[in-house]
């Protein structure tokens, strides 16, 4: 069995570089079926996508057949979501965003209708997974990395109020924004 362990950020960068489908002869873009989840079909035809955009679009440009399933359970997102193509490199550019209001894409994504060939309705909740309490040693880790904070602003190297900070996911990152929110 042949595997690959690829961190999930490279991996719509790895779709449209083709890489999962180089042995694909019959189909020069490389994924013969994308199965995508929106909220809603605007009036454009532009798709409202759900909770779990990911590489989406990157599916949209490469597949050679569409199906879209518009889940009913889940509100409609328009206007949450800033969706763009990636472009690979050397063709990349850096993202221009440094408010919360910018946005490098679209609130909808557009696609090729020529490529549907199934639209179905689902009415299936998103089912993510709660997340344990905090332990001691996430928390351990917490104090560990808000007392780096408050030592970097004591030396004026950050400022008080921080810059932005970027959590991720799960236990460690749960006790650090949470120790943060009660630390000065």
């Amino acid at each position: 069995i042949e595997f690959g362990d690829t961190h999930l950020s490279m991996f719509a960068q790895n779709v449209m570089y083709g890489f999962y489908t180089i042995n694909n002869p019959t189909n020069k873009n490389g994924l013969d079926l994308g199965i995508i989840e929106c909220t809603q079909i605007n009036k454009d035809g532009s798709l409202v996508l759900g909770t779990g955009i990911g590489f989406t679009p990157e599916i949209v440009a490469k597949a050679e057949k569409l199906i879209i399933e518009v889940n009913t359970s889940l509100p409609v997102l328009e206007g949450m979501h800033d969706i763009q193509c990636t472009v690979t490199p050397p063709n990349r550019k850096p993202f221009l965003i440094s408010r919360v209001d910018d946005r490098i894409g679209s609130t909808t994504l557009n696609i090729d209708y020529n490529k549907v060939i199934g639209i179905v309705e689902s009415s299936l909740p998103d089912n993510g997974r709660g997340f344990n309490d905090i332990d001691n040693d996430s928390k351990t880790i917490a104090n560990y990395i808000i007392d780096f904070f408050t030592n970097e602003v004591k030396h004026n190297r950050l400022p008080s109020h921080l810059l932005p900070l970027q959590s991720g996911v799960g236990n460690i990152a749960n006790a650090v924004t949470s120790g943060l929110s009660k630390s000065p």
